[in-house]
């Protein structure tokens, strides 16, 4: 039984996994395409569950302005977030964002 529930956990983890990759790929492409409504739109959508690579490029996002008006204290939230989860690349964005 525990075999088959850690199969089942890194089956569901995968098929997330998954579901995430194809939502990054379609935020990059709209932003090779310049659509920054959809990029943003996007990345809420991975943010919102919970990913941590989302949450970091929506903080560039709101760093950079692209897209919206640049905002250092929303790009930090978004920051503070992802590296929460232990994203290297976002706790040095949060310590380039404190250090401005």
């Amino acid at each position: 039984m525990r075999l088959f529930q850690s199969v089942a956990a890194v089956v569901l983890f995968l098929l997330a996994t998954d579901a995430s990759a194809g939502v990054r790929e379609d935020a990059i492409a709209a932003h090779d395409r310049k659509d920054f409504a959809d990029v943003l739109r996007l990345l809420h959508v991975l943010a919102d569950e919970k990913d941590s690579w989302g949450m970091l490029h929506l903080g560039h996002v709101y760093a950079s302005g692209e897209g919206v008006v640049a905002d250092l204290v929303e790009a930090a939230k978004w920051y503070r977030k992802a590296a929460e989860q232990g994203d290297a690349s976002a706790q040095y964005s949060l310590a380039r964002a404190y250090d401005v």
